[in-house]
């Protein structure tokens, strides 16, 4: 699989949890975005044969690099792009990295309408707008680390996280009581890219289809943001 001559397309790829399934489908892909094995405090390389640029950084980051240019796609899960207001295109649903978006709280907490819910979460726009589309007024504590800590210690009533299995919310006596959302790792693209590279970016996409088949990707292409 190669490029245009317009340069290396270059990839961002999202560390923690959507790290290995990502490289493991670019790698079915027939690119090598390990080729920097041997020094795995790199964020930035390229591909042996040059065709190939990658950069690891958080999934709520990708978007602003892809946004930017700095990166042509990128790899995100669809809980971040709900948070941010990213103008980019969302080209397909991967498949994997699923979860869900819920608000969790303490056992015996009674969600009441006389006061607003001190929710703490890493995702403060979704959580506003979610919240107030249930009806519910909601007062955001915005935490990066571990929100469930948060509810547990009493500086939240609740907290809204992402959750696949639910057993680190039950460890810490949480109990979910609202879905707010769904969630799947997402390829998105910059919009210049995809006008200017089309060519390349649909290569990819085709690609990957052809290696994720019965994944339950996405049709089409969505604009976020402005």
């Amino acid at each position: 699989m190669s490029v245009s001559q317009r340069g290396p397309l270059t990839i961002a790829v999202p560390a923690g949890r959507l790290y290995a399934e990502t490289v493991q489908t670019l790698e079915r892909c027939g690119l090598d975005p390990t080729a920097w094995r041997g020094d795995e405090r790199r964020l930035l390389w390229s591909s042996p044969d040059g065709e190939w640029r990658f950069l690891v950084a958080r999934p709520a980051d990708v978007t602003t690099y892809v946004e930017e240019g700095v990166a042509d796609v990128g790899v995100t899960g669809k809980d971040s792009l709900m948070d941010l207001d990213g103008d980019v295109y969302e080209l397909l649903d991967l498949g994997f990295g699923r979860c869900r978006l819920v608000l969790a709280a303490p056992v015996g907490f009674t969600l009441a309408g006389d006061r607003p819910v001190r929710v703490a979460t890493k995702y403060p726009r979704f959580a506003l707008r979610r919240l107030a589309e249930m009806g519910l007024e909601a007062r955001v504590i915005v935490l990066h680390g571990a929100s469930e800590l948060a509810a547990v210690s009493g500086l939240a009533d609740a907290i809204v996280d992402a959750t696949e299995t639910g057993a680190t919310l039950r460890n810490n006596g949480l109990v979910p009581r609202l879905e707010l959302a769904s969630s799947s790792a997402r390829l998105i693209c910059n919009r210049a890219a995809f006008q200017l590279r089309r060519d390349d970016v649909m290569a990819l996409i085709r690609r990957i289809r052809e290696v994720s088949a019965g994944s339950g990707e996405k049709e089409g292409v969505t604009r976020l943001g402005r």
